[in-house]
C-alpha cells in the first residue's frame, strides 16, 4: 500500500530588503539647495498599491467564487492545467466518453480523450469538470456545478482558463437568466441546454436541476474512483470505440502522441491536453480520495445527533435516510455535519477446513487493498487488489491458486459479520487461467466459502467452515 507522507506547508520566499543608496539619498538633499525636485507639488506621492485580491486556498474551495479567487492568485498567465491546483483535497474523478455535453469527449489520434468529472463532497457538493478533447472548445474551460439544496439543484458556471488566463471577476462566470419566458428559458452560459431549468427572473442566478453526473451505467464511463461506481464503458449508445481505460493510460497515450513528430496530437492543443492530463493524474495520486497526502479534517454546519445521518443544506439537522453526510466530532466536543466519504485500507484474511456432502476442502484467503467509501459499510475495489488465495478440494483432487482479482466488494454488517465477493482468474491444477468468482461470508459465527469456475460452471472448493477449524476476519481501517 502507498504510505501517506506528511508534507510541510509551502514556504514563500521573503522579499529582498530595500537598499537605500547614497545617490538616492542625495537626490532628496539637493532640492534644499537647488529647488523643488522633491517638492510634493512636482513629485506627488506614489499611487497606493491596489487592494489585494480576495483569495481562497485550494483546500478551502467550496464554491464557484472560491475557485475563481484561487485561480486569480495562482493561475494568471497560465492555461487550464494550472487550474487543477485549485481543486480541494478528497475529490473523485470519473472519466466519461459521452459526447452529449458542452464539453464533449472525443477520440483523436488513436487516443480516447474523455471528459473528466470531479466530485468534491463539500458541503456544499462542488463539481467542476474538465475536457481532454482537442477538437472542440471544451479544452480551455472548466464547467462547474455547485449544489444548493437537498434536491440537488445547482448553481452553474463556465470558467475560461487560458491560454494566458487573466484575473477574472468571480461573480462574472456564474450563469444568470437571460430569458424567463416559459418554455424558452435561456441562461448566460448555456447550461440550460443540457440541464433542466429552475424558473427565475431575468438577471437572477440560473439554477439547474436535477443532479448532474448521474451517469453510471448509462453514459460511457471508462474509469472512476467514485465509491462503488465501476466503469461501464460498454454501455455507450452502441459505440464501438469506447473501452475501459484508466486516467494513467489516457495520459500515456496523449503523451506518446505529443512527443511523436507529425502525430495529430503534436500540436499546441495536444500539449495543453498533455499538461492537463498530467496534472489531473498527479492530483488523483496525491490529493484525491485515496491520495498519498493526508486529507484535511472534514467540515460542515453544526449538528447535535452524533453518528446520525444529517442534512448539510438544512443547518445540519438530522435526516431520516442516508444523505452522504453524518454528524461527526471534528474536534473535541465540536460536532459538524460533514461528508462521510473517506479512504480505507481493507483486509479479508482467513480460511481453514470446509465441509460439504462431497467431501473436504481446505482454503487460505488473503485479500487487501485501499479504496474510497461512503461510510455505509460497503467496500468496492476495482483496481490494484492484492490477492493470495489457494484452495484444495480433496474429493475432486482440485488445486486452485495464482488467483488475480479484478473486482472485490464487501459489506461489513458489524459484530464481525460480513459478506464478500470477488471476480477474477485462477490456475486450476496448473492449467488456465480460468474465470472464477469467490464468495466468502461470516454470519453469527458460521463461516462460508465458495470458489467457482464461472465458465463451467463448477464448484472448485468450499462450503461451510468446520466449527473451530475455519474462520474469516474482515478489517477496515480508515486512512490518516
Amino acid at each position: 500500500m502507498t504510505q501517506r507522507a506528511r508534507t510541510s506547508s509551502r514556504a514563500f520566499p521573503k522579499a529582498a530588503p530595500i537598499r537605500r543608496s547614497g545617490l538616492a539619498l542625495a537626490t532628496c538633499v539637493l532640492p534644499f539647495l537647488l529647488g523643488g525636485t522633491c517638492d510634493p507639488a512636482t513629485n506627488p506621492p506614489a499611487v497606493p498599491a491596489a487592494a489585494p485580491l480576495a483569495d481562497t486556498a485550494p483546500d478551502d474551495v467550496r464554491s464557484i467564487e472560491g475557485f475563481v479567487e484561487c485561480l486569480n492568485n495562482r493561475a494568471v498567465g497560465g492555461n487550464v492545467s494550472d487550474s487543477v491546483q485549485c481543486l480541494p483535497s478528497g475529490c473523485t474523478l470519473t472519466l466519461t466518453k459521452s459526447g452529449g455535453s458542452a464539453q464533449p469527449a472525443c477520440s483523436f489520434g488513436d487516443c480516447q480523450l474523455p471528459r473528466v468529472l470531479v466530485n468534491c463532497p463539500g458541503p456544499p457538493q462542488f463539481m467542476p469538470s474538465f475536457s481532454l478533447c482537442v477538437t472542440d472548445g471544451g479544452l480551455n474551460r472548466v464547467e462547474i456545478g455547485e449544489v444548493v439544496n437537498t434536491e440537488g439543484h445547482m448553481r452553474m458556471a463556465d470558467v475560461h482558463v487560458g491560454p494566458g488566463y487573466s484575473v477574472t471577476d468571480p461573480s462574472s462566470v456564474v450563469s444568470t437568466v437571460t430569458d424567463d419566458t416559459a418554455g424558452s428559458e435561456t441562461d448566460s452560459t448555456g447550461c440550460w441546454v443540457c440541464h433542466d431549468a429552475v424558473t427565475a427572473a431575468i438577471g437572477e442566478e440560473a439554477i439547474s436541476k436535477p443532479e448532474p453526473y448521474q451517469i453510471f451505467g448509462v453514459n460511457c464511463v471508462i474509469d472512476s474512483d467514485e465509491p462503488c461506481k465501476p466503469a461501464d464503458a460498454g454501455n455507450c449508445n452502441g459505440s464501438e470505440d469506447v473501452t475501459a481505460e484508466s486516467l494513467e493510460d489516457v495520459c500515456a497515450c496523449i503523451s506518446a502522441g505529443v512527443n511523436e513528430d507529425g502525430h495529430p496530437l503534436d500540436s499546441d492543443e495536444g500539449r495543453i491536453a498533455d499538461a492537463l492530463c498530467t496534472q489531473l493524474m498527479d492530483y488523483q495520486t496525491r490529493r484525491g480520495i485515496c491520495g498519498s497526502e493526508p486529507m484535511p479534517a472534514p467540515v460542515g454546519p453544526g449538528c447535535e445527533d452524533l453518528g446520525a445521518d444529517c442534512n448539510p443544506y438544512a443547518d445540519g439537522e438530522t435526516a431520516e435516510m442516508a444523505t452522504g453526510y453524518t454528524c461527526q466530532e471534528v474536534d473535541v466536543e465540536l460536532y459538524q455535519c460533514a461528508s462521510s466519504r473517506s479512504c480505507v485500507t481493507y483486509s479479508l484474511q482467513g480460511g481453514g477446513k470446509f465441509l460439504d456432502e462431497g467431501g473436504v476442502s481446505f482454503a487460505r484467503v488473503d485479500v487487501s487493498g485501499e479504496t474510497g467509501v461512503e461510510g455505509d459499510g460497503q467496500i468496492c475495489d476495482y483496481t490494484d487488489i492484492l490477492a493470495d488465495i489457494e484452495t484444495f478440494n480433496h474429493a475432486a483432487n482440485t488445486l486452485a491458486n495464482s488467483v488475480e482479482l479484478s473486482t472485490f466488494t464487501a459489506t461489513d454488517m458489524g459484530g464481525g459479520d460480513f459478506s464478500a465477493q470477488g471476480d477474477g482468474t485462477a490456475l486450476v491444477n496448473g492449467g488456465g487461467p480460468v474465470n472464477i468468482t469467490l464468495d466468502a461470508s461470516k454470519t453469527g459465527g458460521t463461516v462460508g466459502l465458495q470458489l467457482e469456475d464461472t465458465d463451467a460452471p463448477a464448484s472448485l472448493a468450499g462450503a461451510t467452515g468446520e466449527a473451530g477449524r475455519a474462520d474469516f476476519e474482515l478489517s477496515v481501517t480508515p486512512d490518516p
